[in-house]
């Protein structure tokens, strides 16, 4: 159990897996990156495509109080542009969300481009994801 006023950033359980994968990888080179590095670049992803998928389960990754002062900044820097408001630096938890989203988001893309995954395929999968976890319907989408 997590200390009281400790702020920690999760991962899906699933993204543990995809981790060890990007890890090993030959194609980008992460084999010694810290927690903070590769969260932050999974988050920078999911920025990029503008796309965050909320955690269906949750596993302790990164506390807070470790990030350098510059990744600190890189976090706050984001939230500001996500929700168009400074007032968001006092809200750490919503921070934290929007982070582990985004990073989710991320950790899912960087599996596939070191499995060699195509990206358009990456693509359906996550319109699929996503109608699946909004209708709570097991259906499949078809794109063209």
């Amino acid at each position: 159990m997590a200390e009281p006023n400790v702020i920690i950033f999760d991962i899906d359980k699933a993204d543990r897996k995809r981790i060890e994968i990007i890890k090993e990888s030959n194609i980008l080179d992460f084999s010694n990156s810290s927690n903070a590095e590769l969260f932050l670049f999974a988050v920078s992803l999911g920025l990029q495509d503008n796309e965050r998928i909320p955690l269906s389960s949750h596993e302790t990754f990164l506390r807070y109080e470790y990030l350098h002062d510059n990744e600190e900044a890189l976090l706050l820097s984001i939230a500001i542009q996500k929700f168009e408001d400074l007032d968001i630096v006092s809200s750490l938890n919503h921070i934290v969300d929007l982070a582990q989203e985004l990073a989710h988001y991320g950790f899912i893309k960087l599996e596939h481009i070191v499995s060699g995954g195509s990206l358009e395929l990456i693509e359906n999968e996550f319109i699929n994801e996503v109608v699946n976890r909004v209708s709570g319907l097991d259906m499949e989408v078809r794109t063209l």
